[in-house]
């Protein structure tokens, strides 16, 4: 029964992993152009960038047999995860604000260590090479001293990140106490799920299957920031899913062109992605007009 199922097992967590690369960087292109000009639309935009590199990284990491290969992809996944968490706090930061006036992010320690930090997960001192690799592709690296200053680093701005939430939630007033609440209740959310799936789920069920699909719970709080972002900035809802809808289905004729596997299926694929193209912009300007 094993041997008929592990490979449909093994294959799922790939399968998320490539959906949840094309959703958060749907919702961030889709946020990031409604207002570009806004620092929490530019922030969040970085914010899934390096959400989708990092899970870029764990996929390559896996489905790529050479050793060598696997060491560079682990050493990019820690990279991204310190931008990732950097970004986050920036996020925090200035959310729901336009502009960056009076927010004081720029703090020449945080973006030094960050820089530091990220340069070392590159270099032997976080990860000196790979011990195992397991029946599903997933290594086992071999870590140094650099990886105390990767925790360090990543603790700090996420301490960071949670004090500055909590006291501008608390100082905040009206609308944007309640704005504040929706960030609050998204991480809160995602913060408790992740508990219970890598934790005690591992721990006390001692099952890590589960572990596989974090980016799923990353992908849950890219949607619910998602969905903050938009009822604090006040984008039209019409114009937000006809976005969605146009940006899926350019997706999906992109990748059918790129997979066609004869000359003739690639040019028709093509000449329909073009025609998508353009009635497209002018499906979503027309929404988007008063």
């Amino acid at each position: 029964m094993n041997a008929i199922f592990d490979p449909i097992l093994s294959s799922v967590p790939l399968a998320v992993g490539a959906t949840t690369i094309f959703v958060n960087l749907l919702l961030g292109v889709v946020v990031f152009i409604n207002n570009p000009k806004s620092a929490t639309s530019r922030f969040f935009g970085l914010l899934v960038l390096t959400f989708v590199f990092w899970e870029a990284g764990n996929l390559l990491g896996t489905i790529r047999p050479s050793l060598p290969e696997k060491l560079i992809w682990i050493r990019l996944v820690m990279f991204f995860a310190v931008w990732q968490v950097y970004f986050l706090y920036l996020f925090i930061t200035v959310f729901p604000k336009h502009d960056f006036a009076n927010v004081k992010f720029h703090k020449v320690f945080s973006i030094c260590i960050t820089v530091i930090t990220a340069i070392l997960t590159l270099t032997p001192l976080v990860f000196e090479g790979i011990k195992t690799v397991d029946t599903s592709g997933i290594p086992t690296p071999i870590t140094g001293f650099g990886i105390v200053v990767f925790g360090m680093t990543i603790f700090y701005l996420i301490i960071l990140s949670i004090h500055d939430l909590y006291r501008r939630f608390k100082e905040s007033k009206g609308i944007e106490k309640t704005q504040l609440g929706y960030l609050v209740a998204s991480l809160g959310t995602v913060f408790v799920l992740f508990v219970v799936f890598n934790f005690i789920i591992v721990n006390v069920f001692k099952i890590t299957y589960f572990v596989n699909f974090n980016s799923v719970l990353l992908s849950l709080f890219v949607v619910l920031v998602t969905d903050a972002v938009i009822k604090s900035q006040l984008f039209k809802v019409k114009v937000i899913a006809t976005e969605l809808l146009v940006f899926a289905m350019w997706s999906f004729v992109l990748i059918r062109t790129l997979v066609a596997v004869n000359s003739t299926d690639r040019v028709s694929n093509a000449a329909l992605f073009v025609l998508l193209v353009g009635v497209g912009i002018w499906l979503i300007k027309s929404v988007g007009r008063p």
